[in-house]
């Protein structure tokens, strides 16, 4: 095998010896020395791309979170509002119907009979003369709060 080598190079030997003996490629000058510096450069420069992508990933976790509060907070400020605005109308209500109430037994039983025979009153009243059965009434049906309150 080495023999049949050796008279192949022979065979090739006068053609490669007419091919130009120069290199047909040229380095700049300089080329060389300064690889390494312009090595050191590129890679520094990838580092700080990278760096700043690292510096995003690095901050979303912090956002999220920040986003998360920010959620959780407006949603206990609605909820907070909602309740105090149903603690606000609970608290109106219980006054008003404190005051109606107190307004209703201040109301003298004279003053109930004439409402009740005016004919402004609903037409399934029964004329009593029980001061508790007059009160029920007016408490329990919708007799008009404004109609008894002109009546005093």
């Amino acid at each position: 095998m080495i023999m049949k080598a050796m008279d192949e190079s022979k065979d090739i030997g006068p053609a490669l010896s007419k091919v130009k003996k120069e290199l047909p490629f040229t380095v700049p000058e300089g080329y060389f020395s300064s690889l390494q510096s312009r090595l050191e450069n590129v890679i520094h420069e990838k580092k700080q791309i990278a760096g700043a992508g690292n510096y995003r990933l690095q901050l979303w976790p912090s956002m999220a979170a920040a986003m998360l509060l920010m959620v959780a907070l407006a949603a206990g400020l609605m909820v907070f509002r909602i309740n105090h605005r149903n603690h606000a109308k609970e608290k109106f209500n219980a006054e008003i119907s404190l005051v109606v109430e107190q307004e209703l037994y201040s109301i003298s039983d004279e003053t109930i009979l004439d409402v009740m025979e005016s004919g402004k009153s609903d037409s399934r009243i029964q004329q009593t003369n029980n001061p508790e059965e007059m009160i029920n009434y007016l408490l329990n049906e919708e007799v008009s709060e404004k109609d008894l309150l002109n009546a005093l």
